[in-house]
């Protein structure tokens, strides 16, 4: 159970990214950020209970933005570093190809809907009879993402990730719970999402830079231990873990971009490949020849 808990704090907390505009911090700034559809920051509670008792709200509230916010400062840099750093190393033609496919397969869905439905479209894990509503739910998703500025690269890349989640994370976070409940799992995923909205805390002992805090259900509660990390209260076990996490995640993301540049070429045709196959997928309905672009244009005669 203890697990199970710090797993869930752990992955929840770290669902985010950096914050919004920085710099004026007097009320030209605030009316040209309202302008601009900057969300103003949510400010971290003081106290360790306190952030426990913000993560349970805003989860239940399905606002991830609040909850990233609750992370130090550098850990929410760490996070934006690892997307632009994706970003950068990308080729810009093949992830536009990408994005551009991806756009007419789900106008596609959107406008063939019953002829795929009625010639059993394959999404996995999810039953016949929900495939309806969990096909409109993953159009609505996409039309979310694509009208937060995430259709382009340019996109991608001007992404203040922070300020995405505060913007968009709702509707995000909303449409993926309803997706995910229509799967196999969706037992599982109420119930894990039942338990993080019950979750107590009490104060057991607490100093200038650790608090030890009763979390749990009912009469299952384990002790855990916060510390402050620049000024923000996180669990000790995500402060030691933190460096070395973002670490591995840096070099993983490293090394699939090396194979990714190796491979640029071939990758580059298939993305245009797919495009066109997307583009006649979205006039015709043909699942088909759609699937058949993933497997890539014929390697070239030695």
């Amino acid at each position: 159970m203890r697990k199970l808990r710090s797993v869930l704090v752990v992955a929840a907390l770290s669902l985010v990214l950096l914050p919004g505009c920085k710099g004026k911090g007097d009320e030209e700034k605030k009316g040209e950020e309202k302008k601009a559809g900057v969300v103003e920051v949510p400010k971290a509670p003081e106290t360790a209970d306190g952030v426990v008792k913000e993560f349970v709200k805003a989860f239940g509230d399905k606002e991830p933005g609040r909850v990233y916010h609750l992370l130090p400062e550098s850990y929410q840099k760490d996070i934006q570093g690892l997307k632009d750093l994706a970003i950068e190393k990308l080729d810009k033609e093949i992830v536009d190809n990408g994005l551009k496919a991806f756009d007419k397969i789900m106008s596609g869905v959107a406008k063939h809907k019953e002829k795929l439905l009625a010639n059993d479209l394959p999404i996995p894990g999810i039953s016949k009879e929900a495939m309806g509503g969990a096909v409109d739910l993953i159009v609505k998703l996409w039309g979310v993402l694509k009208d937060a500025g995430l259709g382009t690269y340019d996109g991608w890349k001007a992404l203040d990730v922070g300020q995405f989640l505060l913007q968009n994370g709702k509707a995000i976070m909303e449409a993926v719970m309803e997706i995910a409940g229509k799967t196999e799992q969706g037992a599982m995923v109420g119930m894990m999402a039942g338990m993080v909205s019950a979750l107590a805390v009490e104060v057991k002992e607490t100093g200038a830079d650790f608090a030890v805090l009763s979390i749990g259900m009912g009469e299952d509660k384990k002790d855990e231990r916060f510390v402050k990390v620049e000024g923000k209260w996180i669990p000790e076990e995500m402060s030691k873990e933190w460096a070395e996490g973002m670490k591995e995640a840096r070099e993983e993301l490293q090394e699939a971009l090396e194979g990714f540049e190796k491979d640029k070429e071939q990758i580059k045709a298939m993305s245009a490949a797919l495009l066109a196959a997307a583009t006649t997928f979205e006039e015709t309905g043909d699942v088909n020849q759609l699937l058949s672009a993933f497997e890539g244009p014929a390697p070239a005669a030695e």
